[in-house]
Order: C-alpha cells, then structure tokens, then sequence
C-alpha cells in the first residue's frame, strides 16, 4: 500500500501530511492528534480499536481509507488514485467510490488510474480516457457515450457519466 506507513498507527498515518494544518502554531498537541484521527476515522467508517492501531493490523480497505484520509486532512484539491480498489473486497470496494464520488461532488479533482471500465464509471463527472490500442479500433464503452480520438500514441476518448 503506497503512502501509508505500515508500521505506524492509524492516528499517525492519518495525520502525517497534515501536521503543520492541524498544529499551525508548531505545537503539537495529543489530545487534538487523537481528536482529529477520530473524526476521520468516524467519517470514513475506517473499522480500528483505535486510532493508537497499527496500520498493518487493518484490512487492504481500511488501509486505502486512511492513505485517502491522510490528504482528506491536508485539504488536498486533486487526488491522484492507482488501481484504488486492488486487493479490497466488494464491499470496501463501494466505500472507496463513496469517498471518491463525494470528492468529485465537493469540487476535487480526481485522477483514476484502473484497469477495469466497470470502476470508473462509478464515481460519475466528466472522465477522460486513454487507450493504447495502435493499429486497432477500441472497443465499444460500457456506459455513456464517448467518442475516440486518435492522438500520437493512443486512442482518447471522452465520456460524461449519467
């Protein structure tokens, strides 16, 4: 799992990019530490005794929700996701796009990296798709309407989820 540090608590991943915003005057606070992992933890429904719980004590869900809550802390406005639900159960599954649905609502930009068509027509928006298919057609899109486009190396197309 990139981004996350497995040997380190659940709290002390959460908060990692995010020192200097929750502590802008520099002092570091444990009672805030916790505060805020808490609320995140809540918001996410990441399922932890705590946020003391090493991370790799989590499931591969559980750690994909506290790497998103990491840059959810920092206030990150574009989210960068590769192959977000590799190695995560179906139901863990549609956590993650619930998170990533409600980024795209509240303004973020995301960046999807997958290999499966059927992820990336559900967190909805505008989405833009490359395919290195030199020399061949690109298969039909499961979902929307989009229209190829052939550029220097692949094929792009364009599809507004409905």
């Amino acid at each position: 799992m990139e981004g996350l540090a497995l040997i380190r608590s659940v709290g002390d991943n959460l908060l990692s990019a995010s020192l200097q915003r929750v502590f802008p005057g520099g002092w570091f606070s444990p009672q805030r530490a916790s505060q805020v992992a808490v609320e995140r933890i809540t918001q996410l429904r990441i399922v932890t005794p705590g946020p003391l719980q090493i991370a790799q004590k989590l499931s591969g869900g559980n750690q994909q929700k506290i790497v998103i809550g990491k840059w959810l802390n920092a206030d990150a406005k574009l989210f960068l996701f590769d192959e977000p639900t590799r190695g995560i159960d179906v139901g863990a599954k549609a956590e993650v796009f619930a998170v990533i649905a409600e980024l795209v609502r509240r303004g973020a930009a995301v960046l999807m990296i997958t290999s499966e068509l059927s992820e990336i027509t559900n967190p909805g928006g505008h989405l833009k798709f490359l395919h290195p298919w030199p020399g061949q057609t690109p298969p039909p899109l499961a979902a929307g309407r989009g229209d190829f486009i052939r550029s220097n190396r692949a094929w792009q197309s364009e599809l507004v989820a409905v």
